[in-house]
């Protein structure tokens, strides 16, 4: 996000009008599903024994609740980046990253799960 003021600057300093829209995903790295992460990574070339690495370690979780001191059965976990890792991040910037290419109009800067989107023009009406 550092580039963001320099963007907005740039775009503002010819006499443009600009506005931004800012995206911040609530609970971000818990929403990405497995199976999707993964089709993104063997999307990027991310292949063979890399790809096994990063299949096991999302893969095979399981996770219960407690409740006033019950405890819930074991269930898989098929959704969600392990947080605290450093892989985490890594991991949610590449399942995101076809989001800096989208044709939106405007330029899209991203910093983990904070995406912000530009848009300028010279009238507010073209903006």
């Amino acid at each position: 996000m550092n580039r963001l003021l320099p963007e907005i600057t740039s775009h503002l300093n010819p006499g443009n009008k600009c506005t931004a829209v800012f995206l911040d995903l609530a609970r971000a790295f818990d929403t990405v599903p497995h199976v999707r992460l993964l089709n993104v990574l063997w999307h990027y070339r991310v292949r063979g024994t890399v790809w096994e690495l990063f299949r096991n370690y999302l893969y095979d979780r399981q996770q219960a609740v407690r409740i006033n001191g019950a405890l819930s059965s074991m269930f898989p976990v098929e959704i969600g980046i392990p947080k605290g890792t450093v892989l985490g991040p890594i991991l949610f910037l590449a399942y995101i990253n076809d989001l800096l290419f989208l044709d939106l109009g405007g330029s899209v800067t991203s910093y983990a799960d904070d995406t912000a989107i530009v848009f300028w023009d010279a009238t507010w009406e073209e903006v």
